[in-house]
């Protein structure tokens, strides 16, 4: 049991912390305003989409169905785009947190048509820095704090990228290497151009090359040594994919996952480094 306890609450840098809920707060305010221009059509009880046909809503009701009406949605977006805010800043974080996961479980009733893989790595990390030590604000002295909400998100990072290596090899397109071809086609993409269908040699290039890295970071960030390089890996796979397709939601969403893995050590030689 004190094995088990030193474990779960090993000391770890709150700025860890700090991070994953500055990072959390700034993309769910990302995604709050692209839904913003939309909120009647999605939320309100005049919109197109209908929350009650997801089935009942279990414990706890979500938020546009105790104010259904189009000025009772403008306000709850309101509300919770201050409450990101100051989940941001570090002002009563504890129940600016508890708030915004609020947000992404009402989402799941009311946009659950249109869910995606980036919703539910919000939805989860926000309900591990609920009950996780969420850092003090960046002016101050770092202080140590248990590592267990730490631990939480970096298995969750494996989780998602073994998963999705796992659910794409299978598939003829990344097997054969054209997936790219055909996504760089696609309506997801920012250059839908014809040239990408007689792109084949690069294709396979991309396509194998993403497979690799998704399945390669997992295990270099617990490699010490070589968590740089994972980090670099990360970046040159979610930048090439927010620059290049509509996802930099996805994108920035894994990316905010990261901070999980830095160490003390990690944010000192960032100080220094941009001081």
């Amino acid at each position: 049991m004190n094995k088990l306890s030193q474990f779960w609450f090993k000391p770890a840098d709150s700025r860890s912390y700090t991070a994953l809920r500055v990072g959390y707060a700034v993309a769910s305010l990302a995604q709050l305003l692209t839904l913003l221009p939309y909120r009647h059509q999605f939320f309100s009880a005049a919109g197109m989409i209908n929350g009650a046909d997801l089935g009942p809503a279990g414990f706890l009701p979500p938020v546009f169905s105790l104010c259904p009406s189009s000025a009772g949605v403008t306000a709850a977006f309101l509300f919770f785009l201050a409450s990101m805010v100051c989940l941001g800043a570090g002002i009563l974080p504890r129940a600016a947190a508890v708030i915004v996961y609020y947000w992404h479980y009402s989402l799941a009733f009311d946009l659950g048509v249109a869910i995606s893989g980036y919703d539910m790595v919000l939805k989860l990390l926000g309900f591990i820095l609920m009950i996780s030590p969420l850092g003090d604000r960046w002016r101050e002295k770092p202080k140590q704090v248990p590592a267990y909400g730490l631990y939480l998100i970096r298995w969750q990072l494996v989780c998602i990228y073994l998963s999705t290596v796992w659910l794409k090899v299978p598939n003829i397109y990344w097997r054969n290497g054209q997936f790219t071809s055909y996504f760089m086609m696609s309506l997801y993409s920012l250059f839908p151009y014809r040239a990408f269908a007689h792109a084949e040699d690069l294709s396979v290039v991309l396509t194998y090359s993403t497979l690799a890295i998704e399945l390669a970071i997992p295990f270099l960030f617990f490699i010490g040594p070589l968590r740089w390089l994972a980090l670099g890996l990360g970046l040159l796979l979610h930048v090439g994919i927010a620059v290049t397709s509509n996802l930099w939601l996805f994108s920035l969403s894994m990316l905010i996952l990261y901070p999980a893995f830095a160490t003390g050590a990690d944010f000192d030689r960032l100080r220094k480094k941009f001081r």
